[in-house]
């Protein structure tokens, strides 16, 4: 396993816790008794043995696109991007954003890629610096076309030996983008005297980050213009989880952050924050849910926030008494917030929440422990446009290893409300992307 911070090491020991013609192979049929009769497609993904860690998105014209990397040569890294073409259901030749011995590869901290309406493609990814060997900085590169990157360029200002990552990107209606990460250079003493060493063992303890008393991590925003400028570098919040992934969603005239906080006391919920657009201005964080989690390491698992109408549809991972969930909330955060809260899970909750929708419609996808041990499960709710959840089912179509290495799902919304496609990476003799096309009646 490549480097992980120490902050995230520590955090999984504590918590041990009908799109497209042509691309579908032969259906795997559902369960008989799925009130939802889904069905569960091959989806060919364009990467081949030691691929791993997809992103996906869509830009605004619903055209699918992902990131993924590469580690062509032992210790060796390419990011590399694809576009899905609808005319003829194939994806296009990969292009290579970036390349080279320096990445910071990382199960929970990947690559991703968004799309302006100003008519250019963001890219982001990690790279490691001299200092210590969880210094690594944030790198974004531009594009007009999907083909050809510019330059690589550093989206933060700080250059201490620390930890940068954990970036959201959202395309805002100027034509730029909005990006917000997680930044540790007030953390960055915390690093000094690190030896090198890191875990390979998941059940395997680890220094806590949050033990070393030399700062928090912080979480930071700023613009980026088609011409690379950066501007508007804010902190939005200056003390936070270290290693949970962020989230931006937007709702008229306002992007939301979602994110898990960290108090002085070690509670780790969800807040969020509110952009406002045409101020450039942050709100006060405000909690999402207090669900009132009290642990001394970040759990490594971030919230998914979709905009449904005027309202938000917030999901998470959490823990209640000491028991494994995933929540949803459901609201409009201008009006009277969130009013409806709904527990998901079938069996413990191992959590890395997915979700997409749009208008009225969404699918929430989660990972939670199976019957057998090593083999674990995707379950899924369903919002519907009666403003309820479904009930929980599993998708016993798809057997999966919670392990970490598997990452973070990828969700998105392809072309009507019952069609979806799921991105997630398999561990074998090599790294692999499976693909998944998910379609209810």
């Amino acid at each position: 396993m490549n480097d992980i911070p120490v902050s995230i090491k520590l955090c999984l020991l504590l918590l041990c816790a009908q799109l497209l013609s042509g691309c579908g192979e032969k259906a795997e049929p559902g369960d008989s008794d799925s009130m939802s009769s889904v069905r569960v497609m091959h989806f060919e993904p364009p990467a081949g043995d030691n691929h791993r860690y997809p992103f996906l998105t869509t830009d605004l014209h619903g055209e699918i696109m992902m990131t993924w990397i590469e580690e062509s040569a032992p210790g060796y890294f390419k990011l590399n991007f694809s576009r899905f073409h609808k005319e003829n259901a194939r994806w296009n030749e990969a292009s290579v954003i970036a390349e080279g011995p320096d990445f910071f590869d990382n199960w929970a901290d990947i690559p991703s890629v968004a799309a302006s309406p100003d008519g250019f493609l963001v890219a982001h990814w990690l790279q490691k610096v001299e200092g210590g060997p969880f210094a690594y900085h944030i790198r974004i590169s531009l594009s007009k076309d999907g083909e050809s990157w510019s330059d690589p360029i550093t989206l933060h200002e700080d250059k201490s030996p620390s930890e940068h990552g954990f970036v959201s990107l959202q395309p805002l209606p100027s034509g730029n983008m909005l990006a917000v990460w997680l930044d540790g250079r007030n953390t960055a003493a915390a690093f000094e005297n690190i030896d090198g060493a890191h875990h390979e063992d998941e059940n395997e303890t680890a220094p806590a980050h949050s033990q070393h008393n030399h700062g928090a991590m912080t979480l930071r925003s700023a613009e980026i213009d088609r011409n690379g400028q950066i501007a508007n570098r804010l902190e939005i919040d200056s003390r936070v989880c270290d290693c949970c992934p962020t989230e931006l969603v937007l709702s008229g005239e306002y992007v939301y952050v979602v994110y898990r906080d960290r108090s002085e006391d070690e509670i780790r919920d969800f807040y969020m924050a509110e952009y406002d657009i045409i101020n450039k201005s942050w709100s006060n964080p405000t909690p999402v849910h207090e669900d009132g989690w009290q642990i001394g390491g970040c759990p490594v698992n971030g919230a998914r926030a979709l905009a449904l109408g005027q309202n938000l549809l917030i999901s998470w991972f959490t823990m209640d008494s000491g028991n494994p969930v995933v929540r949803a909330a459901y609201g409009n955060p201008k009006g009277d917030g969130f009013k409806i809260v709904k527990e998901l899970n079938t069996a413990p909750a191992i959590g890395r929440v997915a979700a997409a929708g749009k208008g009225d419609n969404a699918l929430i996808l989660w990972l939670e422990e199976g019957a057998e041990h090593g083999i674990d499960r995707f379950a899924f709710s369903k919002w519907r446009n009666r403003g309820r959840l479904s009930e929980s089912e599993v998708m016993h179509e798809i057997q999966i290893s919670g392990s970490r290495r598997t990452g973070f799902p990828q969700l998105i919304r392809l072309n009507n409300d019952a069609n979806y496609l799921l991105a997630w990476t398999a561990f074998g003799e090599n790294s692999r992307i499976e693909m998944r096309q998910i379609s209810f009646n």
